[in-house]
């Protein structure tokens, strides 16, 4: 009989960093930015603290019912088949917006390797994109768990030696405008970057192909949330130090802009492709995780039964997927 793929704390680490590492990193510095000045970094750190409460009670959730659907399952249990339509259909539109999203961010970035391609291009390089990771999906979990970790592990790798290179040349006048502003723009945008850690309990979707699922899930999420919430802190403070006020402004890829700065065009290249990977990485884990929502509400029969179906090998939701 063929053995079924689970996933361990490594995986459950990389397929939550991954969701939530993609433009929070990568374009949302630069309209930050433009409210909070360098008050920016307090508000990425403000925003990880506000996730604190929502990570509690959805561990809390997960270790008495860890089951997949996350919220769904969630809702349903604990409310009622009602508003557990509801609930199911809002987390799986949800996880399915946060990864078109980040499919045309990959036609996006390409721009940047190839100019003179137009907004038309980006959106079949995102279709086509997504048509690759339903496959990838399709094909075994294992394959897809294992190309989330090596895109994830590629990431924080660029940037740590980003941050590490960056460290020297940080022009410490640049965060003279910290506190000019008061207040009330940290606020401000640290409700525009919530969404950077928006990926990290969407996890919980996926209970079913995890191994021991109440403990692993949550470690997995308290991991990745503390590396990520410093991976932003760190990038943010590095990219504000080594680029002019006016350079932040003028542009929408930041790191990639402070890369070039700091360790020449290569350095900048590999930013970007960093920046793609993360694209990537959270269309993957969306795909992943939305799939086991429908899976879950077919099995209470809230959807036709056939988004229940399981390949007959690896125990995919294909349909669903």
């Amino acid at each position: 009989m063929h053995k079924i793929h689970k996933l361990g704390l490594g995986d459950i680490f990389c397929i939550a960093a991954g969701a939530m590492i993609s433009s929070g990193l990568f374009v949302l510095p630069a309209l930050g930015f433009k409210y909070a000045s360098s008050g920016i970094i307090a508000s990425y750190f403000l925003a990880g603290i506000f996730m604190i409460p929502s990570v509690l009670s959805k561990i809390e959730l997960l270790t008495a019912m860890p089951k997949s659907g996350g919220d769904y399952f969630f809702i349903q249990r604990s409310f009622g088949s009602f508003l557990g339509v509801f609930g199911g259909l809002s987390h799986w539109f949800s996880i399915g917006l946060k990864s078109a999203f980040a499919l045309v961010g990959i036609g996006a970035f390409l721009e940047y390797f190839f100019p003179s391609a137009g907004y038309f291009y980006v959106k079949i390089i995102a279709i086509l994109a997504c048509i690759v990771f339903i496959f990838i999906n399709l094909f075994s979990l294992k394959v897809t768990s294992r190309l989330q970790n090596l895109l994830v592990i590629f990431i924080l790798g660029i940037c740590v030696l980003y941050v590490v290179l960056g460290l020297r040349k940080i022009t410490w006048g640049n965060f003279s405008s910290f506190s000019k502003e008061g207040f009330k723009p940290i606020f401000t945008v640290a409700a525009m970057v919530f969404v950077s850690y928006g990926g990290l309990t969407k996890i919980a979707s996926i209970a079913d192909d995890t191994k021991n699922p109440a403990k692993t899930i949550p470690a997995g999420i308290f991991l990745s949330f503390f590396v990520v919430e410093v991976l932003y802190i760190a990038c943010i403070a590095v990219t504000v130090g080594i680029l002019p006020p006016k350079e932040m402004l003028a542009t929408l890829t930041p790191l990639t802009h402070g890369g070039v700065k700091t360790g020449g065009p290569l350095l900048g290249i590999l930013l970007s492709l960093a920046a793609l990977a993360a694209f990537i990485t959270t269309a993957n884990a969306g795909i992943l995780s939305s799939s086991r929502v429908p899976l879950a509400m077919a099995k209470d029969n809230l959807l036709p039964r056939w988004f229940g179906y399981l390949s007959y090998r690896k125990k995919l939701p294909f349909v669903s997927i």
